[in-house]
């Protein structure tokens, strides 16, 4: 009800009561929007968690897979590794002492040399996953701070209205 001028009627009592009551009436509707809007955002929320858990998910069984199946493949190697070194001592047994050791030296050169290389390039397969994991873990930092930046947005436009 607008203000009263000089001069205006004094609004009775059941105008006063009917104003007040149109305006109960309008804020509870207003209420009550608020607080479907306020349980379908929750709920678009519950979605949003439950497809970044997902996601989550499926990001550390591949993961997983991916160890795993380095690992199978390393130990494929190293067992070929070791069947061939048997193969070769085998082979040394059979020859003299004097051959014995001189393979015995050659041998121990070789896996000093594999040994070496492989630290190395174990060193850089570790260095390599590490700045994988932190690309990734960057970008897992920027989607979580979008949705929460798209969620301080949702609610800061909710509470304009």
């Amino acid at each position: 009800m607008a203000l009263r001028k000089e001069g205006d009627p004094v609004p009775t009592v059941e105008e006063r009561v009917a104003y007040l009551e149109g305006r109960v009436e309008d804020q509870s509707g207003v209420l009550s929007e608020i607080r479907t809007d306020v349980r379908e955002l929750r709920s678009e929320i519950r979605e949003l968690r439950a497809d970044t858990a997902g996601q989550f998910q499926t990001v550390r069984s591949d993961v997983v897979g991916e160890f795993q199946s380095a690992r199978s493949e390393t130990n494929r190697a190293f067992q070929v590794a070791r069947d061939e070194t048997a193969r070769e001592f085998q082979a040394a047994r059979s020859e003299t002492n004097g051959q014995f050791q001189a393979l015995r030296d050659d041998m121990s050169r070789q896996f000093q040399a594999a040994r070496s290389e492989t630290n190395c390039q174990f060193q850089a397969l570790r260095d390599d996953m590490s700045r994988q994991f932190h690309a990734m873990d960057t970008k897992i930092n920027w989607v979580i701070g979008s949705v929460l930046a798209m969620v301080i947005a949702v609610i800061g436009a909710l509470l304009k209205h």
